[in-house]
């Protein structure tokens, strides 16, 4: 006899470890019960047995959950025994669930009275659970549906069937359903209702389905988003590609993931919701494709080591705290396609250098730049009309702002706490200036201020500085290594200022993982080589990854000097280092003059260098520098590591 369908189970205790899905805000159904169907994999997912399950409060202890698993197991395999395909072993366990569990009225009713608001007493409460959490449904042979399809999904499960739920409404509650994967397709099922193979027609509302898949639980809800989420148990996981089919990351789904370093986010994504990548503390830079038009709250919030983020011209807002604490973060490209930028965006950002804020800007809210210590020079282009509150407050090394005429109002503490800015670029006249409403504790902005800027009036463009021009016989090279992917964002000014030896290494690293397709940490295990840390002065997640590459040695076991200056001779070692871990020979090295002063351990890196020639240009990797010398104690350049960078890309 069919049970009568009274159930609510959003509080399912899972039995795989994992917390309950987190359902997308119901809205009008974008897809029909087929489309949704449709979406499910035609591959089989791979999906991991469930090794344990939790019982709900302190009257079980962990010796009673292992011996509920064990029966349970012990269970499945009786029922699928000399079962030759796996819809007869998907039958029998859905069979034996939906024939000898008792549907729990009494737990159903103090479910519902805990949604209207109703306070329940200890046993009450206990009853309430236990009749959502499989375990207990097994041991007491009652529960309702939620109990029903985790006690379902965890025998399938044993039983090597991939599986998921299907969450729904009947009779305007909330229901649960089951989906197996077996002999080649999906097969829709109710062990409450004793509903096999079913169809999603038969709930009046869906609202998602969700299953495992690898290292991802997987959803399609019904307002047409397909997103993914990483199993608790694969938090440790260095790379992921995300599947094609996903239009959504959902909330946390890759939070804390702190061992990720690269990600591929497929062309089709349009969300990033809140806190994708909160926490992945080793996520160097992320390719956003031209699909995604929010970046939610929190994004990368945390994200320590990200260098390098491209945010694409079909975004729309950045949203609050997004970039919060991105302290590797150096440059950022804001597109004039983003028409909003919420409160404390780009908060301590002490990486970040220098920002361009578009004037397609229709809300930008305050305090989005507070306490990036290391900002120098801000421009906004002209349409922005309010510089709002807190704005820049503790921006300690800002030095030069460019403002447009457009401008009507700073708002209070925009420029809090920036003693150091020496110049202003205002696009309008002083009359227009004075016109301005400039709130308190604006001091460098202030008229009568004694660190008052100062002021130019007539340009809202920031001067030139000759020195973020290469000079002229390195330009189209060092155009090039740009076009390449060679050279970070954040490195592509100062040309003429000495490369550190930190700066060297992120050469090195992005040269080795352009070259092998790989990160260079998995090039490095691939190589049998582990990454370590010996240093106390730096954490550098390149710095480590060249070390564990043999490229770079510390200046001692413990120190690296990640800001100190490198020489000709140097950099000519490091080069040839990198050229033996690509596995690139080197022709006879090219004679010097002034070869007696060249130290007697960078003399073979000098000759694998000079006998390394770039089939493109024809050039060798790093030559002399005029008159038959190669001049071994000169400091050098950034223009002269990308010409040799990009020189040893093309071997």
């Amino acid at each position: 006899m069919m049970k009568k369908i009274l159930s609510l189970a959003l509080a399912l205790v899972m039995c795989m470890g994992l917390a309950a899905p987190t359902l997308a805000a119901y809205t009008e159904p974008a897809l029909t019960a087929a489309e949704m169907t449709a979406l499910l994999p035609s591959e089989r997912p791979e999906m991991t047995p469930p090794e344990s399950l939790s019982l709900p409060f302190d009257e079980y202890d962990e010796e009673d959950e292992v011996v509920t698993f064990r029966e349970i197991a012990e269970l499945t395999q009786s029922l699928t025994a000399g079962k030759t395909t796996e819809t007869e072993k998907a039958r029998a366990i859905f069979d034996w669930v939906s024939q000898n569990i008792e549907y729990d009225y009494t737990a159903y009713g103090y479910i519902t009275a805990q949604y209207r608001g109703e306070r329940l007493t200890e046993e009450q409460e206990i009853r309430a659970s236990q009749a959502e959490n499989p375990g207990c449904t097994f041991l007491n042979r009652r529960g309702v549906c939620g109990g029903y399809s985790a006690l379902t999904l965890l025998m399938h499960g044993m039983a090597g069937l991939p599986t998921g739920y299907i969450s729904c409404k009947l009779n305007n509650l909330p229901h649960q359903g089951n989906a197996v994967y077996a002999d080649g397709r999906w097969i829709l099922l109710d062990s409450t209702n004793n509903w096999w193979d079913m169809s999603l027609d038969q709930y009046p509302v869906t609202e998602s389905i969700t299953w495992w898949d690898g290292i991802f639980r997987m959803w399609i809800y019904s307002t047409g988003q397909v997103s993914c989420f990483v199993q608790n148990r694969y938090k440790d996981i260095s790379g992921v590609t995300i599947p094609d089919s996903v239009n959504t990351l959902d909330d946390s789904a890759f939070a804390n993931c702190t061992e990720l370093t690269s990600v591929t986010i497929p062309s089709n994504v349009i969300y990033l919701k809140n806190g994708v990548f909160k926490g992945c503390t080793a996520l160097t830079d992320v390719d956003i494709p031209n699909s995604v038009t929010d970046l939610g709250t929190w994004t990368f919030w945390d994200c320590t080591a990200l260098t390098n983020v491209t945010i694409p011209d079909s975004v729309t807002k950045i949203g609050q705290y997004t970039f919060n604490g991105c302290t590797a973060l150096a440059h950022v490209d804001i597109p004039t396609s983003v028409t909003e930028i919420e409160t404390d965006a780009f908060k301590n950002c002490t990486a970040l250098t220098e920002v361009t804020i578009p004037g397609s800007m229709t809300k930008l809210a305050g305090h989005t730049f507070e306490g990036c210590t290391a900002l120098t020079d801000v421009t906004f282009r002209d349409g922005l009309t309010d510089i709002e509150a807190g704005m820049f407050w503790g921006c300690s090394n800002l030095k030069r702002v460019a403002i447009p005429a457009s401008v009507t109002s700073i708002g209070q503490a925009a420029f809090y706490n920036c003693p150091n800015v020496t110049d202003v670029y205002y696009g309008g006249s002083e009359e227009q200036w004075d016109a301005i409403e400039i709130k308190m504790f604006n001091s460098p902005m202030a008229r009568g201020s004694t660190t008052r800027a100062n002021f130019h009036y007539g340009s809202a463009d920031l001067p030139i500085d000759p020195n973020d021009i290469p000079s002229s016989w390195a330009q189209e090279q060092v155009d090039d290594a740009i076009l390449a992917d060679l050279i970070p964002r954040d490195l592509q000014r100062a040309y003429r200022s000495n490369i550190t030896r930190e700066e060297f290494c992120r050469l090195m690293v992005i040269l080795v993982e352009r070259k092998t397709g790989m990160t260079a940490s998995a090039y490095a295990q691939s190589k049998g080589k582990s990454i370590t840390d010996p240093f106390d002065d730096t954490d550098s997640a390149d710095i480590l990854a060249a070390y564990a590459l043999g490229i770079v040695k510390g200046n001692s076991d413990t120190t690296f000097n990640p800001e100190g200056s490198i020489t000709r001779q140097e950099a000519a070692l490091m080069l040839a280092r990198t050229a033996g871990v690509l596995d690139i020979a080197s022709g006879e090295g090219q004679s010097f003059d002034d070869a007696s002063n060249i130290a007697s351990w960078a003399k073979e890196g000098v000759g694998i260098v000079s006998g390394l020639t770039d089939p493109v240009t024809g050039s060798a990797v790093m030559g002399g520098t005029g008159n038959g010398c190669f001049s071994p104690f000169d400091p050098y350049t950034r223009e002269q590591a990308y010409l040799t960078v990009l020189r040893l890309f093309h071997c």
